[in-house]
């Protein structure tokens, strides 16, 4: 089977994509209070979620499930009840040798995928050294470093877009050299750096609580920047004495490094931030009259007292105003250490003195072993939530009678804190957060009943509750910020990459993190094994009605997998092949917890509905070449076309529009606006019409939820700015009519992003059905 490769030393300067990177989020262990019925279970559970992730074009994860897959299937033959398995021969025997069988196919599959994703990484790297090499300030990369062999040297300059806090440090301190005197005395004598003037976009209060140290410093108030364009005669009248001379000599400077508080990207054609438009209006009025442009220090303020820490940074004395970096534990770090997790669940830069954040259970150790703990204190709900049962509870049936409706209430509207790089988490949490149907489940304790400590998949309860504990946080609104610490610690125990302080891909984190929860929450205690239909099964299945072969392969699926995530989240689709030398058909039908759409662009497109990105995502597509299907009656790969169609849409429907490609280089993002309606998006015409009242064949039931029409509000947005290695990710929330923009601890009314390029992650409800 495909099994973890060691790690490489050099991995830390590939992409994240790279499968070096992916293979090292595999990290299990065998545990022997798992039975062995649970491990097979598991790992062909993991191959269905390879199989549906692989499907939808979702590469990185249906990799990391291969491989998961193949891990936990490689810990049957050790565990101590295989033997007496063995000898048995029962049906947990007969279920693992059907994975087995399945092994040719899995590693065939799995490698080819390794093959693209490493051809995809190779592109990206390309292209960043050939951005690395370029000049001018729409180069997105900086040159590196180079080193100093003479006091007498100068190091070469980064001329470039973006400064890293380890780039930047190093041009400030750029260390000694060993000299020898007239005497003959060895003595050390400090390098020689570029002379560098820093230029603080942040308000004068923020810049007195704590600014940059290592180069002559000027402030300039985002006030002054509210009516571009700004002159320098208006940015020098802004500045007091000192700095107004530093701006002055401008041109004097080797080196001007811009920052704010945390933009880490300049915008990228009409899709501006406030912040990045304030560095911008700066930009233009410095460039007039320098050589070269000035950088943008990546990550602003927060990323460089992050990792330097306080000997990095300049608090003026009599500043009333609380430090902006994020929250740190009080010892002093040295330069570049990663912090720890502060020993209280949530730091909290303001709070009302009156409210006791919960306690979260130990996140030490990656599974808690004993029974469930209990749960931990919870601050009082508001009355609109506790009042009625939970709307949420349900029978086991697999078609709920009733289509659940999300209630209208306010929701919590408070910050949340970034770690340097972790924006993707914090957008993807508001729009949790802001989605109905799960947060009740979570607020009200409905999920304490549903975890699930038997399942090798989950964390036994422990992401679930960092989550509940982390929504009860933000909907309290006893304080201005939260930081998300415990919870980001419980998500890396399922998802290392997520721990880490790297950049990710906020859809990725959104399924992995829906992934988790399922797991953590799956009413099925033990897995039975995975059906495979025979031939005449098949046969039998697609002559029946699309709807009701919808609903057949729906109650096979939930035999395995039911949960709060199926309930709300999950759909599914259908997948016709068509062989175009025989015309032999087959049908498949896979559950999706989000639909990844393609996003129109080439010349002269600007902008797309919705609709349009629908009707890509369905259209009927050829394959041949490489890509031809391996026809089962032909035995042989053919020329063949592959449609897609929706067969069951969720209560909450999730929708990735996919911005980035990988033809050619790695780094494209499609910045086409998409437009999109906040109500009533319509997509009855995507879904099969409905059959005959009463109509049953079988006794397969016609889903009552899955009638016309299919109607849904937008509640929820995450936002990307910049590329796809360097962005930024924010929010905006739809609370009882109203659009609110969340950007990491900052949350402050309005729309105006909903209407931009900007959109990455749409999230939908569902209406319920007119009686």
């Amino acid at each position: 089977m495909v099994g973890v490769g060691p790690g490489d030393g050099g991995s830390q300067h590939l992409p994240p994509m790279h499968p070096i990177n992916l293979r090292k989020q595999v990290n299990l262990s065998l545990d022997a209070s798992f039975s062995v019925k649970s491990y097979v279970g598991a790992a062909s559970t993991l191959l269905d979620k390879a199989q549906m992730a692989d499907a939808q074009g979702h590469l990185e994860m249906a990799f990391i499930h291969y491989l998961t897959a193949a891990s936990v299937a490689s810990f049957v033959p050790k565990h101590a009840e295989w033997p007496s398995i063995r000898q048995q021969r029962g049906a947990t025997f007969q279920a693992y040798q059907e994975l087995m069988n399945r092994t040719p196919e899995i590693v065939k599959r799995a490698n080819a995928i390794e093959r693209e994703l490493t051809a995809r990484a190779e592109d990206m790297m390309r292209d960043a050294q050939l951005e690395k090499h370029g000049s001018g300030r729409h180069s997105p990369a900086v040159a590196p470093a180079q080193p100093r062999v003479s006091a007498a040297q100068t190091p070469t300059i980064p001329y470039g877009r973006c400064l890293s806090v380890e780039e930047l440090w190093t041009y400030m301190y750029p260390g000694f050299d060993r000299t020898t005197d007239t005497a003959g005395h060895e003595l050390l004598s400090k390098r020689r750096g570029p002379q560098i003037l820093l230029v603080d976009i942040r308000p004068r209060s923020m810049h007195a609580a704590g600014h940059i140290r290592g180069a002559d410093t000027i402030c300039i108030e985002p006030t002054v920047l509210r009516a571009p364009p700004v002159s320098m005669a208006d940015l020098q009248a802004s500045l007091p004495p000192k700095e107004a001379a530093y701006l002055e000599k401008r041109s004097e400077y080797d080196l001007l490094v811009l920052y704010d508080q945390r933009t880490r990207a300049l915008s990228s054609g009409g899709n501006a931030t406030p912040e990045q438009e304030h560095i911008e209006s700066v930009l233009r009025t410095l460039e007039v009259d320098l050589v070269h442009s000035p950088c943008l220090l990546r990550g602003g303020f927060e990323s460089w007292a992050r990792q330097v820490g306080d000997s990095g940074v300049i608090r003026e004395r009599g500043s009333s105003a609380k430090p902006a970096s994020p929250a740190t534990p009080s010892a002093r770090r040295t330069a570049f250490v990663t912090p720890s997790v502060p020993p209280r669940t949530y730091q909290v830069p303001v709070t009302s003195g009156k409210f006791t954040y919960p306690d979260i259970t130990s996140l030490s150790t990656p599974r808690m072993s004993g029974p469930t703990p209990p749960p931990a204190a919870r601050t009082p709900m508001p009355a609109s939530l506790m009042a009625g049962p939970s709307i949420m509870s349900r029978s086991h049936s697999m078609a709920p009678p009733s289509f659940p409706v999300p209630r209208d209430v306010r929701i919590g509207l408070t910050g949340l804190c970034n770690f340097g790089q972790t924006c993707y988490m914090n957008a993807t949490i508001q729009c949790l957060s802001a989605t109905m149907l799960l947060a009740q489940y979570m607020l009200d304790g409905t999920y304490q009943k549903a975890i699930n400590t038997q399942n090798p998949l989950g964390t036994r309860g422990a992401l679930s509750h960092a989550l509940a504990a982390l929504l009860r946080a933000l909907w309290s609104e006893q304080s201005v910020t939260v930081a998300p610490t415990a919870f980001r610690e419980a998500i890396g125990q399922f998802a290392p990459a997520f721990r880490s302080h790297e950049q990710q891909d906020s859809q990725e984190f959104l399924l992995f993190l829906l992934d988790g929860l399922h797991e953590d929450l799956n009413r099925i205690v033990q897995r039975p094994p995975a059906l495979e239909l025979g031939e005449a099964q098949q046969a039998e299945l697609s002559r029946l009605p699309q709807q009701l072969a919808s609903v057949a392969e729906w109650s096979l699926y939930r035999r395995r997998n039911d949960s709060v995530i199926v309930d709300t989240f999950q759909g599914q689709l259908r997948n016709q092949l068509t062989c175009l030398t025989c015309g032999h058909m087959s049908v498949t039908y896979n559950a999706f917890m989000s639909l990844s759409l393609p996003v129109p662009s080439g010349r002269g497109v600007s902008q797309a509905t919705l609709y349009q990105c629908m009707d890509a995502f369905v259209h009927e597509e050829v394959l041949d070449k490489g890509n031809a299907w391996h026809c089962p009656k032909c035995q042989r790969p053919r020329r063949s076309t592959k449609r897609l169609s929706l067969a069951r849409l969720p209560p909450v429907l999730l929708i990735h529009l996919k911005r980035f490609t990988f033809r050619g280089p790695a780094s494209n993002k499609i910045e086409t606006r998409v437009n999109f309606p906040f109500d009533k998006l319509d997509l009855s015409n995507y879904m099969p019409p409905p059959l005959p009242p009463g109509m049953s064949v079988h006794g397969i039931p016609v889903s009552e939820s899955q009638r016309p029409p299919y109607l849904y509000d937008l509640h929820a947005v995450t936002h990307h700015f910049g590329t796809l290695n360097s962005g930024h990710y924010t929010a905006s929330v739809r609370t009882q009519g109203l659009w609110y923009y969340c950007d990491d601890s900052r949350v402050t009314p309005g729309d105006a992003q909903l209407h931009t390029s900007s959109p990455y992650m749409l999230f939908f409800s569902r209406r319920a059905s007119p009686l």
